[in-house]
């Protein structure tokens, strides 16, 4: 059977270190034309994918994060696309296959047949099963992603999970340190108090984002993926003041933030003080005029 072949060399390829790009465009055309089927993909990586060796079950998702990543659009039945979700959901407990279930899923969120349903069956794996600080970067970039890319494509989905979703993706956060991922969270969580009502959940999503207020680091001079202090300040800036539930705990100790000793710390409260001032509630400010 030529699929077969084609996994067995894929797989043997990824052992190896090979090139694979000829595979993954032979596998990509084929599926693409309709003379293999995406669930007979699945089928010849069987043994791989349900293999009690972790190395032979990254090597499985591995081809399949490749091919879904290079699929166009609409080249993805709505059946197949139901098997791949319940599978990638259920192997987000798989701690191994993690970063590649991670790919796989958000190059498959891209497809139109991808649902709203499907979106809330993946995140809540994603947000139950996953510890994503335990991974490495590129690991915790892809969680951020496809938890951005579902805000944008189904954001009914992150609704309807409403405060599981608030919180889970509160747990997720805590405890992060890169400034790149940071970036991309502080990012995500407007659009969270966007979508949903975070009044429940609002100290928890507070507190982990807060901690990092003043946030410093050293720019990486030279390095253009590196993430400038300015643009990581106004992040945090926009997430601290993007909910009107967050006054009550934002504007006292941001207060106390203007008398420090670093006039940069200073400069940073006021402004964010002063973001503050279009969201929070007035008289939040009326109690604590004093101490200003």
């Amino acid at each position: 059977m030529e699929v077969q072949r084609l996994v067995d060399a894929y797989i043997i390829g990824l052992g190896d270190n090979a090139d694979n790009t000829e595979l993954r465009t032979t596998l990509v055309t084929r599926i693409s034309a309709g003379d293999i089927s995406l669930l007979e993909l699945v089928q010849a990586l069987g043994e791989y994918l349900a293999s009690e060796e972790a190395s032979r079950r990254c090597k499985g998702v591995n081809v399949l994060s490749d091919v879904l990543a290079d699929l166009p659009g609409d080249a993805i039945p709505a059946v197949a696309t139901a098997k791949l979700v319940q599978f990638f959901s259920a192997r987000l407990a798989d701690a191994t296959c993690v970063p590649h279930i991670l790919t796989a899923a958000l190059a498959l969120m891209r497809h139109s047949s991808f649902t709203g349903k499907f979106a809330v069956d993946i995140l809540s794996a994603l947000l139950k099963e996953v510890h994503v600080q335990s991974f490495q970067y590129s690991t915790r970039r892809a969680a951020y992603q496809l938890v951005d890319l579902a805000i944008q494509s189904h954001p009914e989905a992150v609704t309807k999970m409403g405060d599981d979703f608030v919180l889970g993706f509160a747990q997720v956060i805590d405890g992060e340190k890169d400034p790149r991922a940071l970036m991309l969270a502080f990012q995500i969580i407007p659009k969270i108090a966007a979508l949903v009502d975070i009044k429940n959940n609002a100290e928890d999503l507070f507190e982990v984002i807060f901690c990092y207020f003043p946030i410093t680091f050293k720019h990486r001079e030279g390095d253009p993926s590196a993430i400038s202090p300015e643009l990581l300040k106004a992040a945090l800036r926009s997430a601290i003041t993007c909910s009107p539930y967050f006054g009550d705990m934002a504007i006292k100790p941001l207060i106390e933030k203007t008398t420090a000793a670093a006039s940069s710390v200073k400069v940073d409260a006021l402004e964010t003080l002063a973001a503050g001032a279009h969201v929070y509630a007035p008289e939040l400010f009326k109690a604590e005029m004093e101490l200003l």
